[in-house]
């Protein structure tokens, strides 16, 4: 009975942060108990993979959360740096308000994306959205950033515009984070381009810029907490989390989201969602 007390003792002596690390089973387990330490031990190894979920999402909602609740307190910040009219303060709070709004949205699309898998859960909205439209609705702030580093963003024209079906929330955080990235990690002075094309059963919308200095694989962007060297953002506030929950957003809406080097020596992320019908 030896074995059998000494994986007893495994189990019994375990604390809370050790759940998720496997058991060292005995050599002389019977085999009648083998099979069950087995299963034991497939059992933490999925509370292992949830517990990482779980720190994952931790990460991605602090990524996430950032932005507004800096655009939040700077504009507070704002209004209250000097005395004001009444209009000029409405016009503040109307912008408190408008960011507040897109902050619960973002709150509610974050909470969906952590239930994404689980049985009950149907957290998606899927609609048929105007590529383009949505470029051009979150290009401004991007293409004001840019321009100060000399940075030229292009959006090529396509005619008639390609449409897809996807959540417009979960769009949102995938074109926010790319375009961020050609807008911090492209060179001073250089193009950005944009373009949305039809692809067979898929709407495809890529963004690219020079990336000279880019030696690792272009699949390693996509590993949580990777940082790329030489981000030119006055924030400097990447934190290598934006391009794993864009991942996991277009996998949850049945997309694509593949990053290459063309051999002109460019970055090229292409983000693809199944097409609209006509």
């Amino acid at each position: 009975l030896r074995p059998i007390d000494d994986l007893t003792r495994q189990v019994r002596e375990r604390t809370e942060h050790q759940l998720d690390s496997a058991l060292e089973l005995p050599e002389a387990l019977p085999a009648e108990i083998a099979g069950l330490a087995g299963n034991f031990d497939s059992l933490l190894a999925r509370v292992a993979a949830i517990r990482q979920r779980e720190r994952d999402f931790i990460r991605h909602a602090a990524h996430e959360l950032r932005t507004p609740i800096a655009g939040l307190r700077a504009t507070t910040e704002l209004a209250l740096s000097q005395t004001r009219d009444a209009q000029a303060y409405a016009g503040h709070l109307a912008s408190c308000r408008k960011t507040a709004g897109e902050l619960a949205a973002l709150v509610n699309r974050l909470s969906a994306l952590a239930r994404i898998g689980e049985p009950s859960a149907s957290p998606l909205k899927p609609e048929s959205l105007c590529l383009r439209g949505l470029i051009d609705e979150l290009l401004p702030p991007f293409r004001a950033a840019a321009t100060q580093r000399g940075i030229t963003i292009t959006v090529e024209p396509c005619d008639p515009a390609p449409r897809i079906i996807g959540d417009r929330s979960l769009c949102r955080i995938i074109l926010n984070n790319l375009l961020d990235n050609a807008a911090c990690y492209a060179p001073d002075n250089s193009p950005v381009r944009i373009r949305c094309q039809a692809a067979g059963k898929q709407a495809v919308i890529t963004v690219a810029n020079p990336a000279p200095d880019l030696t690792i694989s272009p699949e390693r962007l996509f590993e949580p907490l990777f940082r790329g060297e030489g981000c030119e953002s006055e924030s400097g506030g990447h934190l290598g989390i934006g391009l794993a929950l864009s991942l996991d957003a277009a996998n949850a809406m049945g997309g694509t989201l593949k990053a290459r080097k063309t051999p002109d020596g460019w970055i090229e992320f292409a983000f693809g969602l199944p097409a609209a019908p006509p």
